[in-house]
């Protein structure tokens, strides 16, 4: 049996895991990141928690603190996109960064015996003999599958995951930490993407970009005034809520347009595209393919997959012509790609959608 890193956030999922693992007869560690105060994931709060179970569960745990690096590669980064109009997912950029990049490295130094790191996340990881290739499929729990996220991951990162969630609906991991006798934990609501905007939005924005909490105008794009929005940053492309009445026109967020601190508009058959342009593509279970591929898309983490063909371009770049025209998503969204096996290809940043 093996020496095994669990990233413990104190929730459900990370405790079943190192509690899953150790039965299994594994020698489980508990590491937890601190990364944000107050986040709904990595706060010192949550050390206390991961701590917690970790003696119930009668295993070693250590802290690694990152507050200063998380929120020069993560939160800064994040802020100036939104205010800027664009969309970014920042779980994929802190699971590439953190989760699976410095907590390693971190584990590593403390004690090199360890020879891999589990995490709580619903995907499943297989090893495929022919092509020496790690391939992530999507979770079995449909409405939990989190392998979006995890589409920036290397091969070398890969080779040292394991994802003991994957094959397991979310009620049977309540099950299991009830059964465990973590009865807080097992009742215990899911933390949300963005962890760290708390302890609310208005909160978050007020104290880290003010600007991006000014009022302006919302405008149509045939350029009449519609009414007010309360604040550029709370409107993302594809939206409709939040965009007042007075209008006999359903009406969706085209974009954010920072310099005059407008929120465009558009009814949805002026506002549906069909053509993707993407960057940084990382190729995950299957090496860059050299001909057009067929593949089903991910324009959001909880989205439904769209199909569609990607042709790969020079320099890590994409296009995409998805088979129906879909609404907008904003500027670096990560687009993510499977096959019919629900086998996760790679994934890359939206740069532009067009008709």
């Amino acid at each position: 049996m093996a020496k095994i890193a669990v990233g413990m956030s104190g929730g459900v999922d990370s405790s079943v895991a190192a509690a899953l693992l150790q039965a299994q007869g594994h020698e489980v560690v508990g590491v937890t990141l601190a990364l944000w105060r107050g986040s709904l994931c990595c706060s010192f709060e949550d050390v206390a928690r991961a701590k917690a179970v970790a003696q119930q569960l009668g295993i070693r745990h250590f802290l690694i603190e990152a507050l200063d690096d998380f929120r020069s590669q993560i939160v800064e980064p994040f802020v100036a996109a939104r205010l800027q109009g664009h969309t970014p997912n920042p779980c994929v950029w802190c699971n590439q960064k953190f989760k699976f990049g410095l907590l390693w490295q971190q584990i590593q130094h403390k004690d090199p015996e360890i020879s891999a790191l589990a995490s709580g996340h619903y995907a499943r990881l297989n090893f495929n003999p022919e092509t020496q290739r790690q391939e992530i499929f999507m979770g079995a729990d449909p409405s939990k599958d989190q392998s979006y996220m995890l589409w920036r991951l290397s091969q070398s990162q890969l080779q040292h995951a394991l994802f003991p969630l994957g094959a397991l609906q979310k009620t049977q991991v309540r099950e299991k930490a009830q059964a465990l006798g973590l009865t807080e934990l097992a009742h215990k609501p899911d933390s949300q993407d963005l962890c760290f905007v708390v302890p609310t939005a208005d909160d978050f924005w007020q104290a880290q970009a003010p600007q991006g909490m000014i009022p302006g105008e919302i405008v149509h794009l045939d350029g009449q005034v519609h009414g007010r929005h309360t604040g550029r940053v709370r409107y993302t492309p594809g939206q409709r809520r939040g965009l007042g009445g007075g209008s006999a026109e359903r009406l969706y967020v085209a974009g954010v347009d920072p310099v005059n601190n407008q929120v465009r508009v558009a009814p949805r058959e002026k506002l549906l595209s069909a053509r993707l342009s993407l960057a940084e593509i990382n190729w995950v279970s299957i090496p860059a393919p050299e001909a057009t591929l067929h593949c089903q898309f991910k324009l959001a983490s909880q989205g439904v997959p769209v199909s569609g063909q990607l042709h790969l371009l020079a320099d890590d770049r994409a296009r995409v012509q998805l088979d129906e025209p879909h609404m907008p998503v904003g500027q670096g969204q990560s687009v993510v790609f499977y096959d019919s096996s629900d086998r996760l290809l790679g994934g890359g940043i939206l740069t532009e959608m067009q008709p």
